[in-house]
């Protein structure tokens, strides 16, 4: 049976967050760096999965 990787979540900030859109909001999970800076970004949609 395939294992979870589970990752370290020191120094980054994550959670549930509601995003709005044009009937209400929808739920979305953001991760982000605990530390300002210029890191790379990533989004991925509904229509991703």
């Amino acid at each position: 049976m395939p294992q979870a990787v589970v990752t370290d979540s020191k120094g980054v900030v994550a959670g549930e967050v509601k995003v709005k859109v044009a009937d209400g909001e929808i739920p979305a999970y953001v991760a982000r760096p605990a530390t300002p800076n210029k890191h790379p970004r990533v989004d991925r949609g509904a229509r991703d999965f």
